[in-house]
């Protein structure tokens, strides 16, 4: 009997462990992977914003959707979203704030990559740069697009309908 309630015990466990949320973020905060030796090159870089290419915001409520897990069956439901750094600028100038660009995907990103490359120690300088014209005298520029930051919410009920989500 004993064994049977630690083997209960353990499903619970992992079955509750794997049902974990995520919390979504717009930051890109990291400690860039530092290279070894002297690779360093005389080139100075620019980096540029990237270019925009993703698909429109989409920014969907969750509570209809879940709903659907009450169907039997039915393993799990996605939510879609894209562009949550827009949604993230929007719901701070709702609040009163006054949100930085900065913070755009196509900008952060971009800094992000030239403060990546710069503490890579690869080039001689790495700089982030407004627009071409504001590049100066770099011998190289990075250029790139931004073509998606879909972050997709999964709900399940483990295929059970109602009697899962309760």
């Amino acid at each position: 009997m004993e064994n049977l309630k630690k083997a209960v015990t353990w499903v619970l466990a992992i079955s509750l462990a794997t049902g974990c949320a995520y919390i979504p973020t717009t930051s890109l905060e990291y400690a860039p992977v530092p290279l070894p030796g002297e690779v360093r090159t005389n080139y100075t870089v620019a980096v540029l914003p990237l270019i925009e290419k993703r698909p429109p915001k989409h920014y969907p409520g969750m509570q209809g959707r879940l709903f659907m897990t009450y169907i039997p069956l039915l393993p799990y439901v996605k939510i879609p979203y894209e562009r949550l750094d827009e949604s993230f600028l929007l719901h701070q100038k709702n609040l009163g704030s006054n949100p930085d660009e900065d913070q755009h995907f196509t900008v952060a990103m971009a800094r992000a990559t030239a403060r990546d490359l710069d503490e890579s120690g690869i080039f001689r300088e790495v700089r982030f740069a407004s627009s071409e014209d504001g590049a100066g005298d770099a011998d190289l520029l990075l250029v790139g697009s931004l073509d998606s930051t879909e972050f997709d919410v999964f709900s399940t009920s483990y295929g059970l309908g109602i009697a899962g989500v309760l």
